[in-house]
């Protein structure tokens, strides 16, 4: 059966470049009548205060993850860990999202580097935003 993993990201500006701030992701599994694994995390961003633009969009601020921003390794590992299981990624901007994976990625060794590019080679990557532009106009 079928594994999907949707995903989205979090940042401190419109670049793919950007800095990671929070990583959400769901799997859905059909196999197992599409029970499912959620992880949602904050991002620690080593003190880089986070544009007053950004926050607006989004809703992070600094102290929030000065408070509870988790390692960026610990947030790539399970990335990596449930990408791997699925069969399809989906995400609404990938592009967008899997630039800031990468970004986050670079920042933290060529281990993870490796690793997520291998995942956004060998995976299919489904864009809602593409799906959707004949929908929403």
């Amino acid at each position: 059966m079928t594994k999907y993993c949707f995903f989205d990201t979090e940042t401190d500006g419109p670049k793919p470049n950007c800095t990671l701030l929070q990583l959400a992701l769901k799997v859905v599994d059909e196999e197992r009548d599409y029970r499912n694994v959620c992880f949602n995390s904050l991002v620690d961003n080593g003190g880089k205060e986070i544009p007053e633009g950004a926050t607006g969009c989004h809703g992070i601020y600094q102290e929030d993850i000065d408070r509870m921003g988790m390692d960026p390794k610990l947030v790539l590992q399970v990335f990596i860990a449930y990408a791997e299981t699925a069969d399809y990624l989906i995400a609404h901007n990938p592009l967008f999202d899997i630039g800031i994976i990468r970004t986050a990625a670079e920042k933290v060794g060529q281990r993870y580097i490796d690793a997520v590019n291998s995942i956004f080679e060998r995976k299919e990557i489904i864009c809602t935003m593409a799906l959707s532009k004949d929908i929403v106009k």
